[in-house]
């Protein structure tokens, strides 16, 4: 009966079947997936021997390897020089003080780099002064800096002061020539009105 048969008996679908497994990109790359992630390499190739050499080498097995085993008196002289030796060398023999009562003690080195950096950053930290008034921080400026001295000329220069200080000093002096028929005439007077000079002859007299 026809309902018995499969594939395989008909060659026709038989033929399209195995056409499309050869046209398969699956069916092809079938064998190429299973053998891509298999690695194998020879146990004498140089890069393999290379790196159980070193791998020996950085190994902390063999370089702890004892070479002999003894013992020594406790009372020996050398065992007590090499306790001494390892009490010196030894960090926390070292660190004894300072582990057991200096650290945790306040002491502050007063003017010293790091108290300045800590007070000048407290200083700068500060909310406080961060946020007083312009017109209550002290205000300083440089005698030499440029626009200081540039205004101070610019200050002399529209000064009417400086500028008629020179005139108000010639305006006071004045001077006479001694040859002046008036100035000769002031002194006349004052000659004929002083009462010195009028009494010169009373008191040669006498």
């Amino acid at each position: 009966r026809s309902s018995d048969l499969s594939i395989h008996d008909d060659p026709k679908m038989l033929h399209s079947v195995k056409m499309g497994h050869i046209q398969s990109n699956i069916e092809y790359k079938k064998d190429y997936e299973k053998a891509k992630t298999k690695f194998s390499s020879p146990l004498d190739m140089i890069p393999v021997t290379m790196a159980k050499k070193a791998q020996a080498i950085a190994s902390n097995i063999d370089y702890k390897h004892l070479l002999h085993k003894y013992f020594y008196p406790p009372d020996s002289i050398s065992v007590a020089l090499a306790k001494k030796a390892y009490t010196l060398q030894s960090d926390i023999d070292y660190k004894s003080d300072l582990n057991s009562w200096v650290k945790g003690s306040g002491w502050v080195p007063l003017g010293s780099l790091e108290v300045e950096k800590v007070k000048r950053a407290t200083g700068i930290l500060n909310e406080k002064k961060y946020r007083q008034h312009p017109d209550t921080i002290k205000f300083t400026s440089i005698e030499d800096a440029p626009i200081v001295v540039q205004s101070k000329i610019n200050q002399a220069q529209r000064s009417d002061i400086v500028y008629k200080a020179a005139g108000e000093e010639r305006l006071h002096k004045y001077t006479l020539p001694h040859d002046l028929p008036e100035f000769i005439q002031a002194r006349v007077n004052a000659y004929n009105l002083s009462d010195n000079y009028y009494k010169v002859g009373l008191d040669r007299k006498s």
